[in-house]
């Protein structure tokens, strides 16, 4: 009866470890699942474009709209202030009115591959992911990833990140993140779609 009386108590211990292991396990898969997501999205660059909405406490402080033909080739227009930015190869140019350009730099030779490296450093950092949800948004089903980032340096900054992406495509609809830790509550919001018309402006037209 001793005997019994011992076992039950360490049969308990041991299902929790298992419980706690089987979590940790999954826990682990889903971050993966995550990570391999996200290593795809600089795949889905080429020809799209993005509407980028800035929130502080629920009002709209910034609105951007992206043109990508590539990774080294785009437009954005902030939509509130009458400014674009193109990047064309190393060259960067900006304009007032969207027709006449400037060119105002040059960027270093490699910095494609700096910008890569760097999305590929804020992957490693990313944590706290679930996965196995799905929500309905503009009237398709989307596969639901959240997540904490935190920036190991220089500044530390932690967000909070909820992405849509399509179940069939692994296409990334939508990422929203929050800055968890400034008041008033930040929140940024990305909507990406497909366009194989995107044309980029030409810089020397407007002269």
């Amino acid at each position: 009866m001793r005997l019994t009386h011992y076992l039950k108590p360490a049969a308990l211990l041991l299902s929790l470890a298992l419980t706690g292991s089987h979590a940790m396990a999954a826990e682990n898969a889903c971050l993966e699942e995550l990570k391999a997501t996200m290593q795809k999205f600089d795949d889905q660059i080429p020809y799209s474009r993005v509407y980028t909405r800035m929130e502080r406490d629920g009002q709209v402080m910034q609105e951007q709209r992206g043109a990508y033909v590539d990774e080294t080739n785009f437009v954005n227009e902030s939509l509130r202030h009458n400014y674009w930015t193109m990047v064309r190869g190393n060259d960067e140019y900006r304009s007032r009115d969207g027709k006449k350009w400037d060119k105002f730099k040059t960027r270093a030779e490699g910095w494609e591959e700096r910008a890569r490296a760097y999305g590929k450093k804020m992957i490693d950092e990313v944590s706290d992911a679930t996965c196995g949800q799905t929500e309905k948004l503009d009237g398709k089903t989307y596969k639901i990833y959240t997540y904490i980032h935190t920036a190991m340096g220089p500044a530390s900054i932690r967000t909070s990140n909820k992405i849509y992406v399509e179940p069939e495509t692994g296409w990334r609809y939508r990422w929203i993140s929050k800055l968890t830790e400034t008041k008033p509550e930040t929140v940024l919001t990305n909507t990406f779609t497909k366009d194989e018309s995107i044309k980029l402006p030409d810089p020397a037209a407007g002269k």
